[in-house]
């Protein structure tokens, strides 16, 4: 039975939902740059999506550009699938940085 990400998920739940989604579908591959140049791949999709979307922006209207949430959860799963292959824990470095940058000084520039 496919993976399935269930209502109300955590960030854990999100790490073991995208490594099971890939192996179900025959995605899975242990190198973490492949993941990230396909990332890249799709970050350019969500760029392109959110420029078509963009008031005043041409862009070619017979041109396939995905949504634009169709396109974050693309960049989602990759960036899950680096972390989970790199044995990051979402939620702790996410917690882990925002404690550091509350001793950081930010000067604004004007």
């Amino acid at each position: 039975m496919p993976a399935e990400l269930k209502d109300g998920a955590d960030l854990k739940d999100l790490q073991n939902f995208v490594m099971n989604m890939k192996k179900d579908f025959g995605f899975y591959q242990e190198d973490p740059y492949v993941e990230l140049v396909l990332m890249m791949e799709e970050m350019g999709e969500l760029v392109k999506a959110v420029r078509k979307n963009r008031k005043g922006s041409c862009i070619d209207p017979n041109s396939h550009v995905g949504g634009i949430g169709e396109e974050v959860a693309d960049v989602l799963i990759y960036l899950t699938q680096v972390a989970n292959l790199c044995g990051v824990d979402i939620e702790d470095a996410v917690r882990q940085k925002h404690e550091h940058n509350k001793t950081r000084v930010w000067n604004r520039q004007a």
